[in-house]
């Protein structure tokens, strides 16, 4: 952090993101910010120079945009000059609270809650108090640069047009934001994994169009290697997923009628479970790729836009397994059913109006069935009726 100049500043802007209350991950604090408001314990003068700056920053129409987030480097509401060491938490809490809520919102576009790794674009401005000029703060090979002599009015940032798919966003859950204010920490290696891997994530998930979908194949299983890893081969990778997810994997490729014909494969392959015939055909898609080969010419159990959506989906749940396994997070019902709609998902031929329906069921009946266990609980003597009504029943068929 630079202290030789207290005029000298940097803020740190999340643009197209509007965040509904503070956030705190790590070091990092996501404030909502609105032009032309005072913000509580800054600075009206500092106040008045972010309004002018976010002048900058305009929608897909060219209008200036009103609201949007600043991520505050220790509650320091100075917003000193940061250097290299600082700038890294800014950048790790930033694609943690993406991953926030990209595990709370829709997979698929035709919802009205929908995010991607876009909304959460980080943009670096360093500013003199009093001046005119301003510098934009970019990255090159060397290390970290500042673009110096613009006037403020002379720059103009639009919105990504890959956020136009984007509503309104559910807030994440309480549980799993404390969870990954721990995981800012990094006082653990899962924790280091789960923020290397969402490196990875993040680029699969910008929804940008000059990212390839064979590309983001590579990227997602990046993301699970790097997560779960690193496997060497196939069988490692599968067994990887399925020691996260075989409880919930219980359909094999037999069973499966959406997977009936259509691909030649080994006639082992029939009797693995359907979540283990995902894993294989995932990380040989990938393999052909990164190697070269000519993978549309083979034949798949799951087309590649289906391999993508699926392993964006699976991505966070197995994140919170990760933590779940080191007592750090706690599933919830909402969890719980997503877990649970696994193997439905994958033997579904048509996700687009089969996903929501499926997670919706799985958790009415988790919560149909909690509801019922409480009730039990709470009235013995009815449950006991019940099992004598059961014994009396076995008894009469026995007889």
């Amino acid at each position: 952090m630079e202290t030789n100049a207290t005029k000298n500043h940097m803020v740190c802007w999340l643009p197209w993101f509007r965040i509904a209350n503070s956030i705190k991950i790590g070091e990092i604090t996501f404030i909502r910010y609105e032009r032309g408001r005072a913000i509580p314990g800054c600075d009206d003068e500092l106040a008045r120079e972010l309004s002018e700056l976010a002048k900058r920053f305009i929608d897909i129409h060219g209008n200036s945009l009103q609201t949007m987030c600043i991520a505050v480097w220790r509650d320091n509401l100075t917003f000193p000059v940061l250097g290299h060491s600082e700038m890294r938490p800014v950048i790790e809490a930033a694609n943690l609270l993406m991953l926030a809520y990209h595990a709370k919102n829709e997979y698929l576009t035709q919802g009205g809650h929908y995010a991607n790794a876009s909304m959460f674009q980080l943009v670096m401005q360093k500013f003199e108090a009093g001046s005119k000029y301003t510098a934009v703060v970019t990255r090159g090979r060397d290390g970290p640069r500042s673009d110096l002599g613009f006037t403020r009015s002379e720059i103009k940032d639009q919105a990504p047009r890959a956020i136009r798919t984007c509503g309104s966003l559910r807030e994440p859950g309480t549980e799993f934001l404390e969870a990954l204010d721990k995981v800012a920490g990094k006082k653990a290696s899962h924790h280091r994994k789960i923020l290397n891997s969402l490196f990875f994530f993040g680029l699969a998930n910008t929804d940008d169009t000059n990212t390839r979908l064979d590309m983001e194949v590579v990227l997602l299983e990046w993301s699970i290697d790097h997560l779960l890893g690193p496997f060497s081969g196939n069988r490692n990778y599968q067994m990887g997923i399925m020691n996260s997810l075989r409880r919930y994997a219980k359909i094999t490729v037999s069973h499966s009628t959406r997977l009936k014909g259509g691909v030649s494969r080994k006639a082992e392959e029939e009797n693995w479970l359907l979540l283990q015939q995902w894993a294989y055909e995932h990380y040989l898609l990938r393999n052909n790729i990164t190697h070269g080969e000519d993978w549309r010419s083979m034949q798949w159990r799951w087309d590649i836009s289906e391999h993508c959506l699926f392993a964006a989906w699976v991505y966070p749940l197995l994140v919170k397994l990760v933590l779940m396994g080191h007592r750090e997070y706690t599933l919830t019902t909402a969890d719980e059913a997503c877990l649970a709609s696994i193997d439905a998902v994958l033997a579904s031929p048509d996700w687009g109006s089969d996903w929501d329906r499926i997670i919706r069921e799985n958790k009415w009946t988790i919560d149909s069935q909690r509801d019922t266990n409480k009730f039990l609980a709470e009235h013995p003597d009815v449950l006991k009726k019940l099992q004598d009504a059961i014994d009396q029943a076995g008894a009469t068929d026995g007889s």
